[in-house]
């Protein structure tokens, strides 16, 4: 395919595409709305001619959109990754809450109605009893609810990033701060894998093994990614997958059946229960 030939992709763009670059082991492609991006890579011990031209191009598109959703495969695990370009002006991010917390409870699609989103996906564990949440939330600078266990993602409000390690039982003062959501565990941190779920409070069975995950990090220039993954993976597993994809910093998500996702009306990932709090993230 010569370059500006046009290619559909029904299955995630709805619209055609741009073959960036196509050769026997690579095709990069992204649609006109710069929402797709598919790169198979060849095994690592093979040459590969031409595949980094194809990412570069591919990189540059989508490092110029204010959002974008693309789909792609890291280290042979197939994920999808939402990207918010937090130096584009207008983008607000904050928590929704469930009406009655912190016990209770609302659908995904309610939520994501109610606040507006553009962007939604599922926020910090709770307990599925009590409903209670397990770490902080605050929200248009608001301390909304105070828990005791996990990472912080922690934005001021012009949205520069960080990512703190709260010691368990402990809680920071978030004055600072426009938006915190407390949950993890921690991924990465300062551009290397470090994970110890334990030392954070985590201890659940089910959520300690591989399963699908979903999570958040973000770039050194300013790029806030949601990914979520539809095989399991260890905590290990999806620290590596944030790294690749050029993470500083990373955290885990509230999964299994509370794994949600929502983009530009459309639910990516529909949850299997009713949730507590859930991220919004308005993009104009």
């Amino acid at each position: 395919l010569p370059t500006g030939t046009k290619h559909p992709a029904p299955s995630l763009g709805r619209g055609f595409g741009n073959a960036l670059a196509l050769t026997a082991e690579t095709v990069g492609v992204a649609t006109l709305e710069g929402q797709v991006r598919w790169v198979r890579r060849p095994p690592a011990h093979r040459p590969h001619a031409g595949g980094g031209v194809a990412d570069a191009l591919a990189d540059a598109v989508i490092r110029r959109r204010p959002d974008v959703l693309y789909g792609t495969a890291v280290q042979g695990t197939p994920v999808r990754v939402v990207q918010v370009n937090l130096n584009h002006p207008g983008v607000e991010i904050g928590t929704d809450v469930a009406r009655g917390l912190p016990t209770g409870d609302e659908s995904f699609e309610a939520r994501v109605n109610r606040s507006g989103a553009t962007i939604a996906a599922t926020g910090t564990f709770f307990d599925t009893v009590s409903l209670r949440p397990v770490g902080d939330l605050v929200s248009g600078g608001q301390l909304l609810y105070r828990g005791f266990v996990g990472t912080a993602l922690a934005l001021t409000p012009d949205l520069e990033p960080q990512m703190i390690r709260v010691p368990r039982g402990r809680s920071l003062d978030w004055s600072a701060f426009d938006f915190v959501l407390r949950c993890g565990p921690a991924l990465v941190m300062d551009g290397q894998s470090d994970v110890d779920p334990s030392a954070e409070g985590f201890g659940d069975p089910s959520i300690m093994g591989s399963v699908p995950r979903i999570g958040i990090g973000f770039t050194s220039d300013r790029r806030l990614l949601l990914v979520s993954t539809g095989v399991p993976l260890s905590f290990r597993g999806f620290a590596q997958v944030f790294r690749a994809l050029g993470c500083t910093h990373a955290m885990n998500l509230d999964a299994g059946s509370s794994r949600a996702l929502f983009y530009r009306g459309r639910y990516i990932v529909r949850p299997g229960r009713r949730l507590t709090n859930i991220i919004a993230i308005r993009v104009p």
